[in-house]
């Protein structure tokens, strides 16, 4: 549902041997692990939060999600 909704895509994470999904700004999630998680150990892994979040990069509130910045270099040369 993600990447059907969004602009994020499909890619094979080598260094953790799963698939993954990947934004156009190279943040990585992995979906199928945060199932599993959510089989688990239950409702705190809600998968409607991890969806949201993935949609509308904003971390919900009292999440563990957290919104990541460029570096202040990459910010600077965004600007060029």
């Amino acid at each position: 549902m993600i990447v059907r909704n969004s602009d994020w895509t499909w890619v094979y994470c080598t260094t953790e041997n799963a698939a993954a999904i990947e934004s156009p700004d190279g943040l990585r999630g992995y979906p199928h692990n945060k199932v599993a998680k959510r089989i688990d150990n239950g409702t705190k892994h809600d998968l409607e939060v991890f969806f949201k979040y993935a949609i509308t990069g904003e971390a919900p509130h009292g999440t563990t999600a957290r919104v990541t910045k460029p570096s202040w270099w990459q910010r600077l040369r965004s600007r060029a």
